[in-house]
């Protein structure tokens, strides 16, 4: 049992520590870039794991395999450290911005996922029989002939992946804020060229 808690506790501190490599490493592709934005925003999750298990490592391991229970109490140290790393610098912006950190909105904020439903979607082209499409988010309380400002987003994935509606949340909190806020789609490469792809966006 004892060799048993020992590799769960070793690949346990190994998994977090290559999530927290996530936060300073770039990410090799875009489902790892998308994990990283999550590890950045929630790195106390993969701390508290570190934390967790080199107590374990500590208490339980150390004393009969004094080398691996070292090996997994550094990882967790070091997981640790790097995981300090987005919230010592949002305190940083905060304080030069003279904002404020709200610890409570922190920890129970949720991830924008994805999975939320804009208002309205229209097909604002269709080229070589490929359609593209919009999403729109009206401004809260904006009247039909009212001006108002307009934010385009135009999602992630260097031209090769990702598609709208990958930050609804983000889009309707604008929204809310008095912006009209349109979530575009582009031809993706390898089927379009990027310059292909920076037309769609124009054209939007």
């Amino acid at each position: 049992m004892s060799i048993v808690l020992v590799l769960v506790c070793l690949l346990v501190a190994l998994a977090s520590a290559a999530a927290a490599a996530l936060v300073v490493v770039p990410a090799p592709s875009y489902n790892l870039a998308l994990l990283a934005m999550v590890i950045g925003e929630k790195s106390f999750v993969p701390a508290g794991v570190a934390v967790l298990t080199s107590a374990v490592a500590w208490l339980a391991i150390r004393p009969r395999f004094p080398f691996a229970g070292a090996v997994i109490c550094l990882l967790g140290i070091g997981t640790v450290g790097v995981c300090l790393i987005p919230p010592v610098e949002a305190i940083r912006i905060a304080q030069a911005r003279k904002g404020t950190i709200d610890l409570g909105r922190y920890f129970s904020s949720t991830i924008d996922n994805g999975l939320g439903h804009a208002p309205a979607t229209i097909q604002y082209a269709n080229v070589e029989g490929h359609t593209l499409a919009l999403d729109v988010y009206p401004a809260a309380g904006a009247k039909a002939d009212e001006p108002r400002r307009a934010i385009v987003v135009i999602h992630g994935g260097g031209w090769s992946a990702g598609d709208k509606g990958e930050a609804s949340l983000e889009s309707a909190w604008l929204a809310r804020q008095g912006f009209h806020v349109f979530d575009i789609q582009y031809r993706l490469a390898p089927a379009a060229h990027w310059k292909q792809a920076t037309g769609d966006v124009k054209c939007a």
